[in-house]
């Protein structure tokens, strides 16, 4: 990576940090990623698109940019013209791909297993009087059946994990009765 890319991805990161904590902040952050990948999007299959702009003048730009993303918050919006105002509009399909980035890294991961099928509303109410508190973040859930485990349930949350499971006891009760 040279000089350039360097400098243009710190500038992306620093924008998208500061567009992610502000719709953190205004609970918009979903709404924000959805906007952030369709302008990517457009970036990606319109390579000649920002040459084009390069030509017109920053009240031009403005113009056509509230044109085309009409349709997003008002927060994307302002956010887009501020990077218009600063002159760093060559970098928005970076800055949107950063926001992406950011949000998954925000977003907790959590597995359940457990030894029979059971309704997604169980999962959800253990994690919300469990997990919610402690993390305060967004939460993506996976559930896997594994008859092995005889009752009960494994729950992965980062790198820890809980295992409230009937096989997991016995193997406790196992490794006493063997000490």
């Amino acid at each position: 990576m040279n000089l350039i890319d360097t400098k243009a991805t710190n500038i992306a990161k620093i924008y998208a940090k500061g567009l992610f904590k502000y719709a953190k902040e205004n609970y918009c952050f979903d709404s924000v990623l959805s906007e952030m990948k369709n302008l990517y999007d457009i970036f990606q299959k319109n390579k000649d698109l920002f040459s084009f702009f390069k030509s017109f003048s920053k009240k031009s730009k403005l113009r056509i940019y509230q044109e085309l993303f009409k349709n997003f918050s008002k927060v994307s919006q302002i956010f887009i013209r501020l990077v218009i105002e600063q002159r760093r509009e060559s970098h928005l399909s970076k800055i949107a791909k950063e926001y992406q980035r950011l949000y998954r890294l925000n977003i907790l991961r959590i597995k359940i297993i457990t030894s029979a099928s059971i309704e997604n509303y169980f999962f959800e109410k253990i994690i919300k009087k469990i997990l919610r508190d402690k993390y305060r973040k967004k939460y993506m859930l996976k559930c896997q059946v594994h008859k092995e485990i005889i009752g009960g349930f494994l729950l992965y949350v980062e790198n820890r994990c809980w295992n409230a499971s009937v096989l997991g006891l016995i193997s406790q009760v196992r490794r006493k009765l063997q000490a």
